[in-house]
């Protein structure tokens, strides 16, 4: 007997609960091209931001001045001042996804009974997200967090351990964090 494997159709169809053959090729469609925005959508969060607090302008515009010639390679490392407006910018959104308000990621459905330390209780059968925006305005995880800082990821002596790239249990901006833990 041959085992089948899961795959992003199948994944599909059971995040969504679709089961006509059709509207699991135009949902996993769907998913395919909705990741190719990621890049111009994060683009666009950061030109708004930068649009609305010039004071980080110098800062970026020198950093980039001082790494011209660098490989690209290595930019993520060289560039702490960019790569932590970035990931501010990712971690507000701009004003219209705050009016939005409903931003989910990394849909679970729960195989089994799970009850947390809390005594919360997640039924078998029962679906689970991260609420992006409450998680990412935290002011329990983020210090200020409703506020936006374009340096917030930069440590005094201008180095940066936090890139944008690097998913953790605070920042699943990219979706699932499980090689975070």
């Amino acid at each position: 007997m041959i085992e089948i494997q899961p795959n992003m159709m199948q994944w599909t169809a059971e995040a969504t609960r679709v089961r006509e053959a059709t509207d699991v090729a135009k949902m996993a469609l769907g998913l395919v091209f909705a990741s190719a925005f990621q890049v111009p959508i994060l683009t666009q969060f950061a030109l708004y931001r930068i649009c609305k607090h010039p004071e980080c302008f110098d800062q970026l515009r020198a950093e980039a001045c001082e790494s011209r010639g660098l490989r690209f390679e290595n930019n993520n490392r060289e560039m702490p001042y960019l790569d932590s407006f970035v990931k501010e910018s990712a971690r507000l959104g701009p004003g219209p996804i705050q009016a939005v308000g409903r931003v989910v990621s990394v849909p679970r459905k729960a195989m089994s009974q799970y009850i947390s330390p809390e005594g919360v209780i997640v039924p078998a059968g029962n679906w689970v997200a991260v609420p992006q925006l409450p998680l990412m305005r935290d002011a329990g995880i983020w210090p200020k967090g409703g506020g936006f800082d374009g340096f917030r990821f930069v440590q005094g002596d201008g180095r940066s351990d936090s890139r944008l790239t690097h998913p953790s249990l605070e920042f699943p901006f990219w979706g699932s964090i499980r090689h975070a833990w």
